[in-house]
């Protein structure tokens, strides 16, 4: 405990003493700096980071997270059921190897390692990337098999906007949401901007029958409510400062109308942020708090675990040019102190500090090549967690106006340290159990340009290998205590292209997302797991694919989207499974300008094949549904600051 503290200290230390004492004085204007949430991606040579474009985050101002990425990556996600829990797993590993990270915080709950895609509201993030790859030198703890990165920004003009609207579905399903962005200046040599935002939705699921095509379809009720406030204060010397707060609560019931048999799960959290950056430096403090309740028949008395979260981190950066290369690097630490109040922990109350140092180093060429070499080195009380270097490559093998093809490559070593759960639940907790470590291997080729006046085109290539050693499993064979499964081997490919045309008044696409994935345990814990080893994981697919195509003409725009899953094992023995499906999503959206307010009329129907698929629990999922969101949009004072 006191080693550790001294350690982060004496870093951060080491850190601070670099940071210039007193302001530039000159008033020369260096542009607007943008506090980074996560390292930068110059730092990730070999790692491929899907950027969401702007059309897609267009259209998911009434969309869950989940929803999103489905459709947007070779991603899985299990579900539980329309509004329930959904999580996602990156390459074939579990929903604990996915780090997700607001403004650059990683907000998995740390009981359970994970977090509920369901219960993310995207429209409610200036920016959505997907990392993949082994990304624990970068972001540390949980990226084993991907990231997912969520981002919050100012707007860039001056002025107000606000926008509001509602969405109404099949099954009495709804939505709303109410945003205002605003910019200002503040004297000559600041600006002043943020964001407040309040979200609701509501998922009564009233099905019109307990069975679909004759299989059961659980009935639940969820109810989520947020609301997120943005502030900036961006100064012409390049200092910007920053704060931010997201509160959410999320209630999902089951069987709601059998009051002796209806359970309860509340998800409550409040994240709160103080961002500062300079263009060299970045400093950052956080607190997070996660509830969870719990209840069955009775909810008068719910069993509730409270979660807290205390953090700083700082950073510095320096650049160097030596010989028509450009060198950069990247050091900081981060400290951070759980306090848990678990009723089924042994002791009920656990306090803990972790921390992290790291250093990040990138070597670029005029040409276009990079090279990738970063270390970080996490300290957890009371365990030993590996040292987790990398290193990554980009070079670019034809490099023309409108057109480049690249190969990239990278090796990783990945971490994952135990959720609380898994160390301290009664009887079931293991305090003993190893951190997982493992190795991500990777390679690929992108290529991106334009052909013509109107047409552009962009395509990824990837094949990987990810080993995890030490993995951790509620061992079935053990009464159900979380012991090291030893190895786990994920291996396969991805493909992610698009090719998109437009011109004045005419607009159309074509996107796809396909992935291949072999995931099986390599290495038996005991005799009883050794009839499953070569077979593939539990609820992994061996391939998806994502398909959409799109095409409009002046203010609308029409969208299909198809989705498809091979079969998923729910026995580690592969004896049984639920059966491959696809689905088919339609979408139409229609933008009406009526000054000074636009309206925007989107309407979906998804499932459109009405087709029979199932969730992780084996339930049937619901068949069609249809869906019309109307969004209003203004705007005042808009300028160019």
């Amino acid at each position: 405990m006191s080693d550790l503290k001294i350690c982060l200290a004496a870093c951060v230390l080491l850190l601070l003493c670099g940071c210039p004492l007193s302001a530039q004085r000159d008033s020369i204007s260096l542009g607007e700096v943008t506090v980074r949430g996560i390292a930068p991606e110059r730092y990730q040579a070999g790692l491929y980071v899907q950027n969401l474009d702007s059309a897609i985050l267009f259209q998911a101002a009434f969309r869950r997270l989940d929803e999103v990425l489905t459709h947007a990556t070779p991603l899985t996600f299990r579900n539980y059921g329309n509004g329930q829990l959904s999580t996602l797993s990156f390459r074939g590993l579990s929903a604990s190897h996915t780090a997700v990270l607001w403004n650059g915080v990683n907000i998995n709950q740390p009981g359970l390692g994970q977090t509920d895609f369901s219960a993310v509201p995207a429209g409610s993030f200036e920016r959505i990337a997907v990392q993949y790859g082994a990304g624990a030198s970068h972001l540390g703890t949980d990226a084993v098999g991907g990231s997912v990165l969520i981002e919050n920004s100012p707007m860039k003009q001056e002025g107000l906007r606000f926008t509001a609207g509602m969405e109404y579905g099949s099954f009495g399903n709804g939505m709303f949401q109410g945003v205002a962005k605003y910019r200002t200046r503040i004297g000559e040599n600041w600006q002043f901007a943020g964001k407040t935002q309040y979200y609701q939705a509501d998922y009564l699921n009233k099905y019109p029958a307990a069975y679909f095509q004759k299989r059961r379809v659980e009935p639940s009720t969820t109810f989520q409510k947020g609301l997120f406030q943005d502030l900036f204060f961006q100064g012409r010397n390049g200092k910007t400062w920053s704060a931010h707060l997201w509160l959410s609560d999320n209630r999902m019931t089951l069987w709601p109308d059998a009051p002796a048999a209806r359970e309860l799960t509340g998800l409550g959290a409040a994240r709160t942020m103080i961002r500062y950056g300079d263009g060299k430096w970045q400093l950052k403090g956080f607190y997070i708090r996660d509830i969870v309740d719990y209840a069955t028949g009775d909810y008068s008395i719910p069993d509730r675990s409270r979660t807290g979260r205390f953090g700083t981190r700082a950073e510095r950066e320096w650049r160097f040019d030596i010989n028509k290369m450009n060198l950069t690097l990247l050091a900081g630490g981060e400290y951070a102190y759980f306090d848990a109040r678990v009723k089924g922990y042994e002791a009920g109350r656990i306090g803990e500090s972790r921390g992290d140092v790291f250093l990040l180093t990138r070597l670029a060429g005029n040409s276009g090549w990079s090279l990738a070499l970063n270390a970080r080195q996490a300290f957890v009380e009371g365990y030993g967690v590996p040292f987790t270097p990398s290193f990554g490559f980009e070079y670019p093998v034809l490099k023309k106006r409108n057109f480049l093809l690249k190969l990239t490559a990278s090796v990783a070593r990945s971490y994952r340290v135990p959720t609380l759960n898994e160390r301290y639940w009664k009887d079931l907790g293991n305090p003993a159990i190893r951190p997982e470590s493992g190795w991500n291997k990777e390679a690929g080729t992108e290529v991106t340009g334009e052909f013509g006046e109107y047409f552009g085109f962009s395509a990824r290539a990837n094949a990987f290998h990810n080993q995890v050693s030490h993995w951790i499993y509620w061992n079935p064979a053990a009464n159900y205590r979380a012991e090291n499964i030893l190895q786990v081997v994920s291996r396969g490919a991805e493909f992610i292209g698009r090719l998109s045309y437009r011109n004045r008044k005419w607009m159309a696409g074509f996107h796809s997302a396909i992935g291949y994935t072999k995931s099986t345990q390599e290495k038996a814990y005991d005799a009883y797991s050794r009839e499953v080893l070569g077979k593939q994981l539990r609820f992994v697919p061996l391939w998806l694919a994502n398909w959409s195509l799109y095409w409009g003409y002046g203010k609308g725009k029409l969208t299909l989207q198809l989705h498809q899953e091979s079969l998923r094992y729910t026995t580690s023995d592969n004896s049984q499974y639920l059966p491959a499906y696809r689905l088919l999503n339609v979408l139409y959206e229609h933008q009406l300008d009526i000054l000074p307010v636009g309206v925007r009329i989107q309407g979906r129907v998804l499932n459109a094949g009405n087709e029979l698929y199932f969730n992780v629990k084996s339930n049937g999922m619901p068949g069609r549904s249809y869906h019309v969101s109307l969004l209003l949009d203004g705007q005042i004072l808009s300028k160019q600051p």
